[in-house]
């Protein structure tokens, strides 16, 4: 028995001692399981320190798994599979890599997901200290939307400010990216199929409007982006180039003794009557076509319609009536001086002067200056369905008009407030015609409804559209009856205000007094009358030609009211005469 006894006991040691061997053999087991103790941890993302929550579990000397919660930006919960090496002082070192095909929880609407990459490597010991360094790349971290300081946006080398971009994916190659008040003409535009590799973003896309090669980065959470684009060549219409302003006005038909209007003059005005023998506006169009295009003369030489959509221009900023030609000679002279050695600078002053040599005039002359041009990203325009469309970008327009005085300010203010005008409720945006009308009294504005404001928000985005012909070198912007429609009706409530304000300038001045005679008409008000009961035709246009193109033929529009505006010109600068020297 006893013999039995002592047999039961070697037993019992013996499997102690190899149980102690086994364990002394497997230090893998001695190693923390679950949660990691956060002082113990030291966690580095790309190359940076982070927090967030590591598990660790040893499968076997080899194997374990790593959990990864609220580490890394868009993934809550990243496992990853790693292999284990013992170390000399007891703690095992670990490396693994995981493909992740799901999305970042980075945005609102999380869809189908392109791919992360995570790689990780670290060592653990029996402690439970831990040190891990994680690395991540792929498409997935760069999801999301951008704007204010984590969007670096350029647009044709212009840099844009106040827009918003979102990246998006279904695949973990190739990104889309949309974008939101950045196209001019698309309130929203998709670029789909740019390709991703190395944090990098390049490829070709199109829009409703143009091509637009994309090239860009993502870095430190900051997406850089630069867009190049081309409007599409159907929306060009062939007349991508510079125009420059036509000269034309009138000329003198000697065989009739008519003036005669062309209808390639600078500014072409037509507001013909149903009745000749009542009151009309033919005058006023005379007028407008002539003054018109010797003003629009002094201030715009050319227009230029780039291929990438900008409209620039050759400007001067005001009219130079510090000049004239000399009647005899021919000789660009000084006004003033002109009017002193000929006796008339004691009635009048250079604009009148101005005035008077523009009345003769028939093509549009002005003393040389130097032109300056308009900055991009200022205007765009395209042509599509017989339209001509001319896109302000009015935020920009805004900073470079302040950046022109010295002042500089931030335009998104303005941006939020034309978006709110955008998602503004019918009622609201009649309250805010309403409180205009308060600014503005004497203004009846009961001619605006809904529906004229929302095209002119509508404006906003996709371009003010105008009629267009290009023919023979000539390109004619205009507008018709139909489209002046809405617009006049706001004109004419302006009317009685503009006569208020008339009344009291011609009662300091008498010249003022006969500028209705001059325009045909006994009061503005008459305008309302005349465009509701006696219109015809109304046309408004600006005519531009190419360097190379014939001169106008003389296929001309004969109006015989210009001679009449002549002579009514002549007769109340006489009668002008006589009220000065009757004042001496």
């Amino acid at each position: 028995m006893k013999k039995n006894l002592f047999y039961l006991f070697a037993l019992i040691c013996s499997m102690s001692l190899f149980t102690a061997c086994s364990d002394d053999d497997e230090p893998w087991k001695d190693l923390p399981k679950g949660e990691l103790v956060s002082d113990k941890t030291e966690i580095e993302l790309n190359g940076e320190a982070t927090d967030g929550q590591v598990s660790f579990t040893a499968i076997s000397s080899e194997a374990a798994q790593v959990g990864l919660k609220n580490v890394i930006d868009g993934y809550s919960d990243v496992q990853v599979d790693v292999v284990m090496e013992a170390q000399a002082d007891g703690s095992f070192a670990f490396s693994g890599r995981k493909e992740l095909v799901t999305k970042p929880v980075t945005r609102v609407d999380a869809t189908p997901a392109p791919f992360l990459v995570v790689e990780l490597n670290g060592t653990i010991a029996k402690t439970g200290a831990a040190t891990l360094n994680i690395k991540t790349s792929g498409l997935g971290l760069s999801l999301g939307t951008y704007a204010a300081e984590t969007l670096v946006l350029t647009y044709n080398g212009t840099v844009q400010n106040g827009k918003t971009v979102v990246v998006d994916a279904t695949a973990g190659d190739n990104a889309s990216f949309l974008l939101q008040g950045v196209v001019p003409g698309e309130d929203e535009a998709i670029l789909e199929n740019i390709a991703y590799s190395n944090d990098t973003f390049q490829g070709t896309a199109e829009t409703g409007l143009y091509t637009i090669k994309v090239s860009g980065k993502r870095e430190n959470k900051v997406l850089s982006l630069n867009l190049t684009a081309t409007l599409k060549e159907a929306l060009q219409g062939g007349l991508a180039g510079t125009w420059k302003l036509s000269t034309d006005i009138a000329y003198y038909d000697d065989d009739t003794w008519e003036s005669v209007m062309l209808p390639t003059s600078a500014v072409h005005f037509v507001w013909s009557a149903l009745d000749d023998s009542q009151m009309n506006g033919q005058q006023l169009a005379n007028l407008g076509t002539l003054f018109g295009s010797h003003i629009l003369g002094e201030v715009l030489s050319d227009i230029t319609l780039e291929a990438d959509g900008n409209l620039t221009a050759a400007y001067y900023s005001g009219i130079n009536t510090s000049m004239m030609r000399d009647g005899t000679t021919g000789e660009w002279v000084e006004t003033q001086k002109y009017l002193e050695e000929s006796g008339m600078g004691d009635y009048y002053d250079e604009t009148t002067m101005w005035m008077m040599t523009k009345l003769g005039s028939y093509s549009v002359d002005i003393y040389p200056r130097d032109w300056q041009r308009s900055p991009k990203d200022l205007v765009y325009w395209y042509v599509r369905d017989g339209y001509f469309y001319v896109i302000p970008n009015v935020a920009r327009i805004i900073e470079q008009a302040l950046a022109d005085k010295g002042e500089n300010i931030d335009v998104t203010p303005i941006l939020e407030i034309i978006r709110s005008l955008e998602t503004a409720t019918d009622e609201q945006l009649m309250q805010m015609v309403g409180m205009l009308g308060q600014l503005l009294p004497g203004v009846d504005l009961s001619a605006i409804d809904v529906k004229t404001v929302r095209v002119i928000l509508g404006w906003l985005k996709t371009g003010v559209p105008l009629k267009y012909t290009a023919e023979n070198g000539v390109l004619n912007l205009y507008i018709d009856k139909e489209m002046a429609r809405p617009f006049m009706d706001i004109v004419i409530s302006f009317l009685p205000m503009l006569q208020q304000e008339f009344d009291k300038l011609a009662a300091e001045n008498p010249m003022m007094g006969f500028v209705t005679k001059l325009l045909g008409i006994q009061k503005f008000e008459d305008l309302g009358t005349i465009w509701k009961n006696n219109t015809d035709e109304f046309t408004l246009g600006i005519n531009f030609k190419t360097e190379n193109s014939e001169k106008a033929a003389r296929n001309a529009m004969h109006v015989g009211g210009m001679n009449n505006l002549q002579q009514t010109f002549d007769t109340l600068l006489r009668k002008f005469d006589k009220t000065q020297v009757g004042n001496e």
